[in-house]
């Protein structure tokens, strides 16, 4: 996935717009995510996982990025993909309570990027949400 970093601003925290395709994706980084960010040694992926099936979930996942994902960079510590996924089965949870689920097969991800992506670090932890508006 390309994108192209459109404007960057760092103050507190810090805002960067990137261009996908026709979609502009503004991510808003926390001050404390910001700090926890510059301390790493391999770069950050948030994974945006959009699960279709019996119903819709969003869900950021956070990870160590590798060389085979084919991710949007934000900056040297800071990578982003989206994956689109389905459940194996619809059935009842299984075991921890979280189903199986497989990727999606989607020509263009593009589509489904975001409008907004919020990254923050609190209690040890990232956590981020994004939306469509």
């Amino acid at each position: 996935m390309q994108g192209v970093l459109r404007e960057v601003s760092v103050s507190s925290g810090s805002r960067q717009q990137l261009v996908v395709g026709d979609r502009l994706l503004e991510v808003n980084l926390s001050g404390r995510a910001g700090s926890r960010l510059i301390r790493r040694r391999v770069p950050l992926l948030v994974e945006l996982e959009i699960l279709f099936g019996c119903l819709v979930r969003k869900r950021v996942n956070f990870r160590d990025l590798t060389d085979e994902d084919d991710a949007l960079v934000v900056n040297e510590k800071l990578s982003i993909i989206v994956r689109p996924v389905l459940f194996e089965l619809c059935a009842p949870q299984e075991g921890d309570g979280s189903p199986c689920v497989v990727d999606m097969p989607v020509v263009d991800t593009s589509r489904l990027i975001p409008h907004h992506l919020e990254i923050d670090y609190e209690d040890g932890e990232w956590v981020g949400s994004f939306s469509f508006v």
